[in-house]
């Protein structure tokens, strides 16, 4: 994937998520991390490190470029932003955050959002996605996915996958098994 020119604004940031990105970059011949800078990220030639000014960088989220870091992340409710993030519900729907709500065809009240994006009475509302507002466009538009950029999706395991999953516990235990009566002819 290709990322040059794309950074996060330092002033975003917390100090922790600034160090946890100058610790994922890679070094590059002209790497140089100021504090006093604007930006961190990667410049249009390929080097990273942080800078007053770019010309027309990408900025995106810290949770965003982690991910292009390769460094996976866990998305949490205290994660979400209001006016800046767009989640996408089990059933399909797409609701902005704005405030304590979750804000769309419906809405859905943030205290019933577990921190780890569950709803706590109905599993239809449980948050599979969050997005990031990439484009101008009308709340109709960001309500039916577009303008948005995918920054945190659910994974689960298919019903298939989670058997699989528990067949290979059980071999294993199994094999620890024979291990023993084995040890004790």
């Amino acid at each position: 994937m290709n990322i040059t020119n794309t950074m996060c604004r330092l002033e975003d940031l917390t100090q922790e998520q600034i160090d946890s990105l100058v610790d994922a970059m890679p070094s590059s011949d002209f790497y140089e991390i100021d504090d006093t800078e604007m930006f961190i990220g990667v410049k249009s030639n390929g080097t990273w490190g942080t800078w007053y000014g770019n010309t027309n960088p990408k900025i995106i989220p810290y949770k965003e470029m982690m991910k292009l870091l390769g460094k996976t992340m866990e998305f949490t409710k205290s994660d979400l932003k209001t006016g800046v993030h767009v989640i996408k519900n089990r059933d399909g729907d797409y609701k902005i955050v704005l405030d304590t709500i979750l804000c769309g065809n419906s809405y859905t009240a943030l205290n019933l959002i577990t921190e780890t994006l569950s709803h706590k009475n109905y599993i239809d509302l449980d948050i599979m996605a969050v997005y990031v507002i990439t484009e101008k466009r009308s709340i109709n538009s960001y309500l039916t996915g577009e303008g948005l950029s995918l920054i945190w999706e659910r994974t689960e395991q298919t019903p298939a996958q989670k058997e699989l999953s528990l067949l290979q516990e059980q071999i294993t235990a199994l094999q620890e098994q024979a291990k023993v009566l084995q040890a004790k002819l």
